[in-house]
Formats: C-alpha cells, structure tokens, sequence
C-alpha cells in the first residue's frame, strides 16, 4: 500500500513538474529567437561580402550589421520593466516576439544596407527585451525547488539559437536562413498565446482568482492557498514606484545597493568574457586556424558544445549550487582565455608558419573548454541569480568568492535577508 503510494505521489510530481517545464520551454522559445539574432552573422560573413543579398556590402558595414543589435536591445530594455509590469509577462513576450518578427521580415526584403541595420536594430530590441522578461517570466511560474534548473533554460535556448544559426548559415543561403528564422518567431508567438500568464502578476494586479487559477493549471494540485499567501507577501516586498523612487530605494537599502552590485557585477563578468564578440565572429575567429575541419565546421563544434554543456547545466545547478559553480566556471575560463591570447600572440607573430599543426587544435579545444565553463557557470546562472535577487522594478538596472550569496533552494525573503547581513 506504502509503495503504491509513493508511485502515486511521484506521478503527481511529475505531471506538475511537466506543465511548468512546457511554460518554461515555450518561454524559452524566446530566448532561441534571441540567440539566432546574436549569431546571424556568425557564417555568413563572406556571402555577405560576395553580394548574396543583392547588393555589396564592405567589411565596415558588416562590423556594423554584427553590433547594431546591441543598440536595440540597450534601448528596449530600459523600458521592458515597467511595459511588463504594466500589461503583464505574457503580453510582453507576445509583443516582444512580435518585434522580433518585424526585424526578420525587413531583412529577408533588404534591398540596401540601411535597410538590414534597421531590420537588426528591430530585432535587437526584441532580444533585450526578452532577455529581461524571458527569465522573469519563468522564475515567477516555477516552483522553488525546480527553480534553478529551469532557470538555466534561459542560456541553453541561447546556445541552441546559435547553434541552429551555425548550422543553417553554413548550409542554407542568406534568404532561407532568414526565413526560417522569422519562422521560429512566428512559432514562439503562438505558442506563447496558449500559456498562462504568471500567478505574481495577477497578485500584482489585484487579481487573486486569476492567480490562484494559474497557480492550480501549474501545480495541478488544489491546495494553493499556501504558495498563494507567499506571494501576496513577497509582492508587499516590492513596491510599485516611479523611476526616481526606485532610484532611491536602489542607493538607500542596504539589500539592494548589495544585489545592484552583485547584479552588475556577474553581468560584467559575462560580458568581459568576451562571449559575444567570439559567438559573432566564430568563422573569423578560427580562420586563424589550420585545421583540416575548416572555419565553419570548427563554429559548428564549438556551438554544439556550448548545447551540450547547457543542457547538463540544467541538472547540476541544484545540485552543486550557484555559487560553487560560478567560482570553477570563472577560474576554467580566466585559464581558457589566457592560453587563447598566448595562441593569437604566436599566430601574429613572425615564426607563425614555424608553429605545428596540432597547435590549432589546442586552440579549438581550448576555446570548447571556455565555452563549457561558460555554459555550466557564469552563463545560466547570470541570469537566475538576477532574476532572483532583484524586485521587479530595478530588474533592468543590473566577486562570486566574496560577495554572491548562495540562492539555492531560497525564496525571495531568505535572500533578501543575506543581503541585508
């Protein structure tokens, strides 16, 4: 009887578990969206140059094509807070794939350079907003204990979006590429109007029917008064202020000047890694390799490691904790970046031709260990450790030994309170 029991209450587990892991995969469909944009130059460098599109476009103006993205989503993401905050998770992200939508659909008709800088000025918007809302939204509809764990799908749909535009920029031409890029906006889009909108935003809302519906298609259970109670008492937590008062609370409480820190700071550290600069010129950057591979195949290897170690990522970050993982990622990929300058220091140098062709290996295997600590580390857990430490209207505003406090298995009060310490 004991054991049947416990078969039972497993497959209840389970079946909860699965209806937050679809919320939280469809979401993620966002974020692959984000990851197809940020890699789209990544092979496609040459055809470009060769006019595939129809028209000549120098290498100036592919620099420019490469980084106007990152205009776009600077831009947007000041605002995505309180346009989330206003009409909820779910219509943001409609709107945000939407926007994404609107970029690809200017490129796949360019007719002149300005016209593709526009179309990836759009589409960057979009991937800043998502990459705020995305991670939000399923913090906000999974269970604490799984948190960890789904919130690494964010990183992960990014790894599997440039890998997909890896793979389809080698093989596919300029024109289909972008199609099937569009098609995956158009896929997110509608899957996403089938998803439920997040329980904290009804509370936010005043809506506690809606959430306390949302909270039972989620858990499929029907006790949950608790959670529900929980969340009324963390949306009291965060309170619903203008710009200028949430700039005075940031500079005036201890726990959030500590978590604006720890905020800024892990994000820094993901971008001085230098992840997306190489993620946008992979091809160039192994053409500096003599591998029997080629340029292409070596971005295609390098992006399917980046998949794999993501994806193990998803089983090991509530298992080992945030913090033990950021402190080995950062140590493998300080190590990986060293010995990667070494190697371009020699290449440039006057004896290059004298090097042995297994010193490009090493390069490749090198690069595949920083995208695997990457991946496990600093990664996924840049944006958990975000999405969990800050209230949601200084969200947009964002020393792993020393600072970072370990939020596994912690609701919001637990880690606001060691942030008070």
């Amino acid at each position: 009887m004991d054991k049947c029991k416990n078969n039972t209450g497993q497959k209840q587990r389970s079946y909860h578990f699965y209806h937050q892991l679809i919320a939280a995969l469809v979401a993620s469909l966002g974020t692959l969206c984000t990851g197809t944009t940020l890699a789209w130059p990544s092979q496609i460098d040459q055809k470009l140059t060769n006019g595939e599109m129809g028209f000549s476009i120098n290498t100036n103006e592919i620099g420019w094509i490469s980084s106007v993205t990152s205009l776009g989503a600077a831009t947007f993401s000041l605002f995505i807070g309180k346009i989330c905050n206003r009409f909820g998770r779910k219509i943001t992200l409609i709107t945000c794939g939407v926007i994404m939508l609107a970029g690809w659909i200017i490129i796949i008709f360019a007719k002149a350079v300005w016209m593709l800088l526009i179309g990836r000025f759009i589409s960057g918007m979009a991937c800043g907003g998502l990459c705020v809302i995305v991670p939000l939204y399923i913090n906000e509809i999974v269970e604490q204990k799984i948190r960890g764990s789904l919130g690494g799908l964010t990183q992960l749909s990014i790894s599997v979006g440039i890998l997909y535009s890896n793979i389809c920029g080698y093989y596919f031409s300029l024109q289909v590429f972008a199609i099937t890029c569009g098609f995956l906006s158009i896929i997110f889009v509608l899957s996403t109007l089938a998803m439920p909108e997040t329980p904290i935003y009804f509370v936010e809302s005043k809506n506690i029917l809606g959430a306390k519906t949302v909270l039972f298609r989620l858990r499929q259970r029907e006790l949950v008064d608790e959670e529900l109670k929980e969340l009324e008492r963390i949306v009291n937590l965060d309170h619903h202020l203008n710009f200028v008062e949430t700039l005075k609370i940031c500079t005036s409480e201890k726990a959030l000047i500590k978590a604006a820190i720890i905020g800024v700071a892990l994000t820094l550290f993901k971008i001085f890694s230098g992840i997306d600069p190489l993620t946008v010129y992979l091809s160039v950057t192994f053409s500096n390799t003599k591998t029997v591979l080629g340029p292409n195949i070596c971005s295609i290897i390098f992006a399917t490691f980046q998949v794999l170690a993501g994806f193990s990522q998803t089983f090991v970050v509530d298992k080992w904790g945030r913090k033990k993982l950021l402190i080995l990622s950062e140590f493998v990929i300080s190590i990986a970046l060293i010995l990667s300058g070494i190697f371009l220091m020699f290449k440039s140098s006057t004896f290059k031709d004298k090097l042995p062709d297994l010193f490009d290996y090493v390069f490749l295997a090198v690069l595949c260990c920083f995208n695997i600590a990457f991946s496990l580390g600093i990664g996924p857990i840049q944006w958990v450790i975000c999405s969990e430490i800050f209230p949601n209207e200084v969200k947009t505003f964002i020393f792993v030994i020393k600072v970072v406090p370990e939020t596994k298995d912690k609701n919001y009060e637990d880690i606001r309170n060691e942030l008070e310490k």
